[in-house]
């Protein structure tokens, strides 16, 4: 369950730097994520920090 919540607070960021505020974005998933355990670090976390990195 955890990670279903880091996934839905990411997509917050992306929806974040989607609309133009790229730094808050970014921050917003990147602070999620890091909440997360490393070993909760799933591949599809992964590609998704990327996607809002480049959004």
């Amino acid at each position: 369950m955890p990670r279903f919540a880091t996934h839905l607070e990411m997509h917050r960021g992306l929806m974040l730097a989607r609309s133009g505020d790229n730094t808050a974005g970014t921050t917003h998933a990147r602070t999620a994520l890091d909440a997360l355990p490393p070993e909760k670090h799933a591949l599809t976390l992964r590609l998704l920090m990327a996607e809002v990195e480049q959004a």
